[in-house]
Formats: C-alpha cells, structure tokens, sequence
C-alpha cells in the first residue's frame, strides 16, 4: 500500500521534565514543535533534458559523430545522472521508434528479447539496438536493452541482468550515471541526416 505523497512533515513533541525539591512538589509542563523535510515521493529525475550522440565507429560510411551504415555504432558522449525519489523500489526504462527528421518511416527495435545487447543478432533494414550502461563500453554485465516496452534498469545498479530483478532494485535517493549505446540498422528506408528518440526513466514499487 502506497503512502500518501507529501512534500514535508512534521511532528509534535513534547518533553516532560521531573524534578525534586525540598519545597512542596510542584508539576511543570514545557513543549517544543519540531519540524523536519521529507521527500517520499515516488519520483526519478534525469539531469539532462537532450542529448546528442556521437563517437561513432564501424559501418562503412561512418564518420565522426555521424552514424555509418551498415550497423553503425554511436554512444553518448557524457553520462546521463539519474536519480531516484523518496521510495525504494525499481527504476524502469524505454524507448520510442527512432524518428527521421522528416518525419518518414521510423526505425523501431530489433525483436531481440535478450536483456543485454551483444547476444542480439545485428538489426535489420529499419531496425535499431538501444543499451544503457553504467560503464563507457558497454558489457554484458554492465548494459542493459532497452525496448519501447518499459523493463527494470540493471545499469542504475551497474549490474548485469538478472531474471529475479534484484539488480534494478533502488534505495530512496540513490542515484547514478549511465551511457546511451545504439546501433543503427543494416539500411534505412528513409534517407534523412538527423533522427532523434526519447528515452524515458520510471520510478516503480
């Protein structure tokens, strides 16, 4: 059962003194409000709002920070700091289609259903590879896929998949940087220069 959101809390106490005399007793009574934050908020945050990928290597026209073909690898060029709320519990992550900037026909998940990318075989016409990891080169026990279905985050915890969920689980304000790593499709339908996607984080129980 969720506890109700709040921003702040506070509470009451009142502190109660005995004291002895040789006069006749006598009963004294002083209080003190004392208030404190709190923050259980069901929440995650990212610190950056875009992001460009770059340092692009293999496919045959690669160059620099442009994405080549066949199979381009790109990566973020700095991390991406996540950090999640007031709640334990688990950091989820997706992804949209990759979108053409002429808005034609999008690039969509290669159907691997592995959770990590080096056991996938290489996309296809109009078919991408997504991974998030918590080192610059990725690994299997450092990445994660990500899918347009949302699915736990083993990179938050810098730990390798898990089929009980025990690496994507998060303490209360714990947080983290991850990398972006995408590999392009073999060919693509559409011929624009600039794509772009969202990527989205979602503090679960």
């Amino acid at each position: 059962m969720n506890r109700p959101l709040l921003r702040r809390a506070a509470i009451a106490v009142t502190l109660t003194a005995a004291m002895t005399s040789t006069t006749s007793a006598r009963a004294d009574q002083n209080s003190s409000h004392v208030s404190l934050a709190a923050n259980p908020i069901r929440s995650v945050t990212v610190d950056l709002q875009t992001l460009a990928l770059g340092s692009c290597t293999f496919g045959a026209t690669h160059t620099g920070d442009v994405l080549g073909f066949p199979n381009g690898v790109c990566i973020s060029p700095v991390p991406v700091h996540v950090r999640n709320g007031g709640y334990a519990g688990h950091i989820e992550v997706a992804t949209t289609p990759v979108q053409p900037g002429d808005h034609g026909p999008a690039w969509t998940p290669a159907p691997c259903h592995a959770l990590t990318f080096n056991s996938c075989p290489a996309p296809g016409t109009d078919q991408f590879l997504l991974a998030t990891s918590s080192t610059v080169v990725p690994t299997a026990n450092t990445a994660q896929l990500v899918s347009t279905t949302p699915r736990c985050d083993y990179a938050f915890n810098g730990s390798g998949p898990d089929p009980h969920f025990t690496g994507c689980r998060v303490a209360p304000m714990q947080h983290n940087t991850e990398y972006l790593w995408l590999e392009g499709p073999a060919s693509s339908t559409d011929l624009s220069a600039t794509w772009s996607f969202d990527i989205t984080w979602t503090a679960v129980p």
